[in-house]
């Protein structure tokens, strides 16, 4: 989770990812960028360190857009593990 207001939240949420994919592949990972209400972060200029843009969401807890979305990503890649 990252916030969209602060890059460096951006930054560090791509590295935790790729970490957690070094120490454990094959499991799901998402990346979902919160307060997409107040800024659209371009990620042009980020390294996603070769996570798939597919795994990249975006939401706004505000607004409650794109929350469901990534509610659903989640469950649906814990329920695959199962």
């Amino acid at each position: 989770m990252a916030d969209a207001s602060r890059p460096a939240t951006i930054d560090k949420m791509f590295d935790l990812a790729a970490d957690f994919l070094d120490r454990l592949p094959g499991r799901a990972v998402r990346a979902v960028i919160n307060k997409t209400d107040l800024v659209t972060p371009d990620l042009a200029g980020f390294d996603r360190r070769d996570l798939p843009m597919e795994q990249v969401m975006f939401c706004s807890a505000r607004t409650g857009e794109g929350v469901m979305a990534a509610f659903a990503a989640i469950v649906g890649d814990i329920h695959r593990r199962l």
